[in-house]
């Protein structure tokens, strides 16, 4: 839901114009099981009209995930490698401070692919093991510094 004033094109400030709307028209007594939940990375680009009463009224901040998250994330990601040995979650969890729910994703894939790429290359499958997984996320910076989660604090208050 972009700012219509900062909207590029009539198409994108027509669909907001129309979803403010659709939405405004929710709140009717015909309607009234219908519970609608929006999230978004970058809330400061919300056009302010879809945060109005009666549209989307509550705000609710849900910070990076903490260290039991993070390592939880760990192993449900990691759950589905085919070749895993032996993985250190809370060393993981420990050294992935301000890295998201995606970013941990993307850096368990990206270590089974590189293992499967050795793979090939050597003819023998290498499990991913935790040196694998700190070896990716020396080439991935977190997508949350300290600024930007300040960003969202300050936000959603």
């Amino acid at each position: 839901m972009p700012k219509r004033e900062k909207s590029g094109s009539d198409a994108a400030r027509r669909g907001v114009a129309q979803l403010l709307n659709e939405v405004g028209g929710i709140g009717s007594q015909k309607n009234r099981d219908i519970f609608i939940l929006a999230a978004t990375n970058n809330p400061w680009e919300i056009d302010e009209a879809m945060l109005r009463p009666g549209r989307f009224d509550i705000k609710i901040f849900v910070p990076p995930p903490d260290r039991e998250a993070r390592k939880k994330i760990f192993q449900l990601n990691l759950s589905k490698v085919k070749h895993l040995g032996p993985v250190d979650y809370d060393l993981l969890s420990a050294a992935s401070e301000g890295y998201s729910g995606a970013d941990i994703e993307f850096i368990c894939k990206k270590a089974a692919q590189e293992a499967f790429l050795r793979a090939v290359k050597n003819g023998s499958p290498k499990p991913v093991e935790t040196q694998d997984l700190l070896d990716v996320m020396r080439s991935i910076k977190p997508s949350i510094d300290s600024r930007l989660l300040e960003r969202y604090k300050a936000y959603s208050t």
